[in-house]
């Protein structure tokens, strides 16, 4: 909000009746005069004399002073298109004021609801969500009406956002409840209704909210959304009529630039859909005008001019679209990819960037596809190259982000900023934790403003050593690896790597030998979806597959023939890179050819031909390593005897990793979550036998202990380094499916927290196969040290196992235990011992030949004497 002169000099003499020549008094003249006269210039200039201003503050008046410059400084820079800066200046003035314990000021009218406002805008929706929290709960303890109607509709926006549509719908549905709201914020929150139900495609339900006669209407929101429920409803010619209409009304209300290329972009995705390039072209043209003025379009914008501006990727986006030149194409998506990298570096909480993956996913596909169908007709390595390059950063960017922050610690670790990001960030994830438990419990409002407040704080100081740290290792951020460098690691791991991308249309593999590199699509249909989903829901219960053997037969190897090549190379290692459901899909228990036997142990499993390790992205697969530590085992094992599910044969499972390991094992009441987090860094090998729960919507994926749950942002907050996870529970690699991340597991909270290699379940596996599993993975594990091939061969040893009946030998039971993780090789005692043995052997008895000859001589030499 604007801050008219007159209400500056009454505020000023209201605070300071003894008004003098302190430092407050010229930084309100300076104030005064920049109000006299709003330019670019004269905001650069009043820039420039705050940071002298801010060094010499000393007194309440004087920071007082400040936060009132600085929020001002935030209204401009917003009014004249500088969101970022705005918001920076807006985070001094919150900082200083609460820092300072400041008071007589309206901080939630002139500082929080600007800054909530402007962090939807960027798409920052998590400090969105806690500063529009912490100041509707300053509003409710005030019985402010009117702050408390703008904080609902500001958050149901966010909500919106962040695809929570019926948590947003309950929210506006509560605000239209309350009594003494005004007609324009009664508008508002219906307007938002109509948005979010038509985001739950409850069209005529919106189509009731926003009323007849809309053409009629001079709200000019509301227009706007009728004209997406006629996009909506295919009806592109009432859907132009209303915008036009709109337009009229537009430059009326003196809208920010911002807001006006907005209202053309959607102009432009109409007339897209009508196909009239020309006109949409003309449209997001227009847009771009308005967010870089005095420039010429009739060439792709140059990245120097662009900035972090989100309207910019919907723009670009769209002009791709446009393209009959689909090479053309890739420089305007090379652009939205540019402008994204740089919101991603505003976002400083993990569930944000992952949210903003989605967008990257739909655009890196469109990407792969015309570079796809390039390399039909050319057959360029250079092609393929970028193509690939696409598909890997559209990998777990958010993990592979973390991986490098650790990576830069570990060359750095006595880099106070890096040390200062460490313990921040790990601050925040304890805080998400807590905030989440509080959530799902009671829900106490005052503690969730509290909580809200502190991650705003934590974000702020996060954000300030973010950027410093930039500024410092600019080269530091986390690269794609090459398909040179990849060739060279799959050679050396005697391996082929299969790298896939799971797009809407399509299914790209990238499949990679130390010889060669080719690029293949199998075209996503309803078939295809349906038959990964229908063997991925044969291993829903233990009988799915033996009430059904020939189906699943049949399944295992038509989706074996669809989704890898037709002659795998033996006696070769594969590497698997999945995206979407192929996160949830064993391998190992695909068929490699026809099979008419009844026999699971006769069946041609893939486990049998090849082995097999999986990685969420290439990058991780070549940079993961296994630490040269001693193995050193914490055993978790809860057995819960007194529970509904107690995991008995997990004592079984523990004796023996007792017998083969040097183990500390926390059992019953001592696998505690406490003594879980106390002793896992003295312990190079972690091994969690106990219940897990892939979480749902709005659950997070959990782990149980004796006595509490962890819940997966606890996992992101621990900061550990081992050799090897293994979590001997159910559903660990399961989570809610997050575009362009993977599945949040309990894995991937492991994985960030720094384990590089796991393994762990994709399903709710059998408390007696497990055991039988465990048993003999670190039976190899302890002999050959190679994680990747004991699991391999305790699932061979397992089918071939004469003891178990051929009920218990289907992949149900066998094929849930999945590893990521680097490749170890085996240590080949067996050939190595046996040469030691035989050399040791034989110098012994070479050396009792030489000493008995020598002492018979002696002897002789003795007699003669």
């Amino acid at each position: 909000m604007k801050f008219p002169k007159l209400l500056v000099i009454l505020f000023i003499l209201s605070v300071s009746p003894c008004f003098g020549q302190g430092m407050e008094d010229i930084v309100y003249n300076a104030l005064d005069g920049f109000i006299d006269n709003p330019t670019p210039t004269t905001l650069q200039q009043l820039e420039e004399k705050e940071v002298a201003f801010s060094a010499q503050a000393k007194t309440e008046e004087e920071h007082l002073a400040l936060v009132i410059l600085n929020s001002n400084m935030g209204y401009y820079q917003r009014q004249f298109g500088n969101n970022q800066k705005a918001i920076g200046n807006y985070e001094k003035a919150l900082k200083r004021f609460r820092e300072k314990q400041l008071e007589g000021y309206d901080i939630i009218e002139y500082c929080l609801k600007p800054l909530g406002n402007l962090y939807t805008i960027i798409g920052d929706f998590s400090n969105a969500e806690n500063t529009i929290v912490r100041y509707l709960g300053l509003a409710k303890k005030q019985n402010n009406t009117p702050q408390i109607i703008a904080g609902i509709i500001n958050l149901s926006v966010v909500y919106h956002n962040t695809g929570k549509h019926n948590t947003a719908i309950e929210l506006i549905r509560e605000g239209l409840n309350v009594k003494g709201i005004s007609p324009q914020q009664k508008t508002a929150l219906e307007n938002n209704l109509a948005t979010n139900l038509m985001a739950l495609k409850r069209y005529e339900e919106a189509q009731s909210t926003l009323g007849e006669n809309i053409q009629h209407t001079y709200d000019l929101l509301k227009v706007r959304n009728a004209a997406q429920l006629a996009v909506k409803n295919n009806d592109y010619e009432t859907a132009l009529t209303l915008l036009e209409n709109a337009e009229k009304q537009l430059f009326k209300s003196n809208p920010l630039a911002r807001d006006i290329a907005r209202f053309y972009v959607e102009k432009a995705k109409v007339y897209t859909l009508k196909k009239e390039t020309e006109k949409a072209v003309e449209n997001f043209h227009k847009a771009l005008r308005f967010l870089i003025p005095n420039t010429n379009f009739s060439e792709i914008p140059r990245q120097e001019l662009l900035y972090a501006e989100n309207t910019f990727l919907a723009i670009f986006d769209g002009l791709a679209l446009l393209q009959e030149n689909r090479l053309e194409a890739l420089r305007y998506y090379d652009l939205s990819f540019y402008v994204s990298d740089l919101l991603q570096e505003q976002y400083t909480a993990q569930e944000v960037k992952i949210i903003h993956q989605a967008a990257l996913k739909r655009r890196t596909e469109a990407c792969i596809e015309i570079l796809y169908e390039h390399y039909q007709k050319t057959k360029e390595r250079s092609v393929l190259t970028r193509a690939f390059g696409y598909a890997e950063k559209s990998k777990a960017a958010v993990l592979r982000d973390m991986v490098s922050q650790r990576s830069l610690l570990e060359s750095y670790p006595n880099d106070t900023l890096l040390q200062k990001r460490e313990q921040h960030s790990t601050l925040q994830e304890q805080k998400i934790n807590v905030l989440i438990r509080e959530q799902l419990t009671t829900a106490d409002s005052e503690k969730l403003r509290v909580l809200n407040e502190t991650l705003s704080t934590i974000s702020l100081e996060l954000k300030n050593l973010q950027s410093a740290i930039a500024q410092k290792y600019p080269d530091a951020l986390s690269k794609i690896i090459t398909l040179d460098s990849l060739q060279s690691k799959v050679e050396e791991d005697n391996a082929v790597q299969f790298s896939y991308f799971f797009g809407k249309e399509g299914l790209y593999r990238f499949d990679i030998s130390d010889k060669e590199v080719s690029f293949h699509k199998s075209v996503v249909d309803e078939n295809l979806s349906q038959e990964i989903s229908r063997f991925i829901n044969y291993f829903e219960n233990s009988s799915a597959i033996t009430n059904d053997v020939n189906g699943f037969k049949a399944q295992a190897h038509s989706l074996y023939k669809k989704i890898l090549p037709k002659n795998l190379p033996k006696n070769k290692n594969l590497i698997l890179i999945p995206d979407g459901l192929l996160h949830f899909v064993p391998f190992e228990a695909l068929l490699t050819e026809p099979s008419q036997s009844t026999s699971f142990a006769s069946m041609p499993f893939l486990v049998k031909k090849n082995s097999v390790t999986y990685n969420t992205s290439a990058s991780l697969y070549h940079d993961a390593k296994t630490p040269d530590t001693k193995n050193s085992v914490l055993g978790i094992f809860p057995v819960f005897e007194d529970s509904s599910q107690p995991l008995t044969y997990s004592l079984d499972e523990a004796e023996n990793l007792n017998s083969l390991m040097d183990s500390r094992l926390l059992m019953h009441q001592e696998a505690s979550k406490e003594n879980f987090i106390a002793f896992a860094k003295a312990h190079t090998i972690l091994h969690l036998s106990t219940h897990a729960h892939s979480g749902s919507f709005t659950i997070p994926a959990a782990m149980e202990f004796y006595d509490d749950v962890m819940l997966l942002q606890e996992f992101y907050s621990l900061n550990l380094n081992p050799k090897l996870v293994v979590l001997s529970a159910c559903e660990t690699g399961i989570g809610k499916i997050q575009s362009g991340e993977g599945a949040m597991s309990l894995a991937r909270g492991f994985q960030y927290a720094g384990a590089q290699n796991l393994l762990f379940s994709l399903w709710k596996v059998n408390d007696l196969s497990t055991s039988q599993l465990m048993n003999s993975f670190y039976g190899h594990f302890s002999k050959q040290h190679s994680a990747f091939m004991a699991n391999r061969h305790s699932k061979l040893e397992y089918l071939e196992n004469p003891d178990i009946s051929n009920a218990k030998k289907s992949p149900y039971y066998w094929s849930g235990f999945v590893y990521y993780g680097a490749l170890e090789e085996e240590q080949k005692k067996s050939v190595y011992s046996i040469w030691a043995i035989v050399i040791f052997g034989f110098l012994i008895i070479l050396w009792v030949i030489i000493y008995s000859h020598f002492k018979r001589k002696n002897n002789r030499v003795k007699k003669k004497k």
